[in-house]
C-alpha cells in the first residue's frame, strides 16, 4: 500500500475512518500495533462495529466515504 498514487479520494477515505473514530471512540483495529492497523484499514477496509450509534444518514455518508473502489467514492462535492 505504500508505492500508490495519490488520488483525492484518499482523502474521502481517511474521513471516513476519522468518522468512525469519533462515533466509536477508537478507531478501527485499534488493539492492533499501529502500522498493522493502518495495513488492515488499507487491505480489508473498515466498517462500523456499532452502527446503532449513527442516524441512517450517517451511516450512508460513511459507506460513500469508505467504498474501496475509489473509482466509485464519494468525491466531496457529492458529499456536500
Amino acid at each position: 500500500f505504500q508505492n500508490r498514487t495519490y488520488h483525492p479520494g484518499v482523502d474521502i477515505w481517511a474521513l471516513g475512518v476519522v468518522l468512525i473514530e469519533m462515533v466509536e471512540g477508537r478507531p478501527p483495529y485499534h488493539k492492533l500495533e499501529r502500522k498493522e492497523a493502518l495495513k488492515q484499514i488499507c487491505t480489508k477496509g473498515c466498517a462500523l462495529q456499532h452502527p446503532e450509534k449513527m442516524s441512517a444518514e450517517l451511516q450512508s455518508f460513511a459507506s460513500h466515504c469508505l467504498d474501496r473502489n475509489a473509482q466509485r467514492r464519494a468525491s466531496a462535492e457529492q458529499l456536500l
